[in-house]
């Protein structure tokens, strides 16, 4: 995701994931002042769709952040370089303060003749992208059990947010952009007692 005003608390935190429903079909009605409806689930839908089926069928793709800007990662590992804008999807060669490469436009049908697969894969390989960082809880069978991931937290006592603990499990884990702040979440939940690593 290419940052704009945000600051840096904001990178820092990890992204929440952005809520994609891909069997959605979206109606685009007016409103009752006359305008249309907002196109950003549906953008999302195609961005998510774009980067999943035609550009990268063979990774996990999750689209993160705020939904009006979403960061798009490639298998919770990559946050790749590249923003979306209505509907064109701006492919930079660095993820902050980048210069554009080139530009597509986001179709309503998507079809992989429509668009440069080899030139967007090209730019994947030569182009700077960010490491994300996720946390792994080490266990004594590693052989046995399933790898374990900081999903998320809970409480306690949830209604005062007393008590907090960690939540740890095989899918969707909390993804950090920079390693500080992963390094800050690994010493808070080693001083818990908990055994993990930045993965």
């Amino acid at each position: 995701m290419v940052t704009n005003s945000k600051n840096k608390e904001e990178e820092e935190i990890n992204f929440n994931k952005v809520d994609i429903t891909v069997d959605d079909d979206f109606n685009f009605n007016l409103t009752s002042n006359g305008e249309t409806k907002p196109f950003v689930p549906k953008r999302n839908k195609l961005l998510y769709l774009f980067f999943k089926e035609i550009v990268f069928p063979d990774k996990d793709v999750i689209l993160v952040g705020d939904e009006n800007n979403p960061a798009v990662i490639i298998d919770n590992q990559t946050l790749i370089s590249c923003y979306v804008k209505n509907f064109d999807i701006n492919f930079m060669d660095k993820n902050q303060k980048g210069n554009l490469v080139f530009s597509v436009k986001l179709k309503d049908i998507l079809r992989k003749t429509d668009y440069p697969i080899g030139k967007i894969l090209d730019w994947y390989k030569e182009y700077e992208h960010r490491k994300t960082y996720r946390l792994y809880l080490e266990t004594k069978n590693d052989n046995i059990e399933p790898p374990l991931l900081l999903v998320g937290w809970n409480y306690k006592n949830k209604e005062k947010k007393q008590v907090r603990y960690p939540v740890f499990g095989e899918y969707n884990p909390k993804i950090y952009i920079t390693k500080e702040k992963a390094n800050e979440v690994e010493k808070e939940l080693k001083d818990g007692g908990y055994n993990v690593i930045i993965i």
